[in-house]
């Protein structure tokens, strides 16, 4: 029988550990007045500076939060489907026990960088290119006739100037 050993979590490409004790208490969110979000944010963000800030959305999806000295985007998603199929294992007051917990998550929320991209300075006029001059010396003289120049009709021979021919009457025969 193979020996049964235990298994510890290791974190994903890309996130980093929480080694704080931050865990939540089961009964604390399997209450309804309490909802549980899962915040995403990049990774140059401490987690312990977002503790007891307050975001104000106003009835709409996204804000601007300021954390530290750079500046963030908040948008929210509820009832998103992606945070429907994930678990909530909590870490139970009394040891280290993880329980499933009965509540599931609200919904996603992303916390951003915000870029600030620099304007671009607009010219006091557009640059006009200086016009070139085009015109022969006044000792040069034209030798040939360049081809297309002149009416390309008249140089041909099967297009000469037709003159309309008129019409004989007809002496209708008595």
């Amino acid at each position: 029988m193979p020996s049964v050993e235990a298994k510890k979590y290791q974190v994903p490409d890309g996130f980093s550990a929480a080694t704080e004790n931050i865990a939540l208490p089961s009964e604390e969110i399997s209450t309804d007045e309490h909802r549980l979000w899962l915040i995403q944010t990049p990774t140059d963000v401490n987690i312990s500076n977002l503790d007891g800030v307050k975001i104000s959305l106003r009835g709409g999806d996204h804000a601007v939060v300021e954390i530290g000295e750079n500046s963030y985007e908040f948008s929210r998603k509820e009832n998103h489907k992606d945070t429907q199929r994930l678990s909530v294992l909590l870490q139970e007051e009394e040891g280290e026990q993880l329980t499933l917990a009965s509540g599931f998550f609200a919904g996603m929320a992303t916390l951003t960088k915000k870029v600030v991209c620099p304007e671009k300075p607009q010219d006091a006029s557009p640059s006009k290119r200086p016009r070139l001059d085009y015109s022969a010396h006044e000792t040069a003289r034209q030798r040939f006739v360049p081809f297309g120049s002149d009416d390309v009709v008249t140089l041909s021979k099967r297009h000469k100037d037709k003159t309309e021919k008129t019409k004989k009457s007809k002496k209708s025969k008595k």
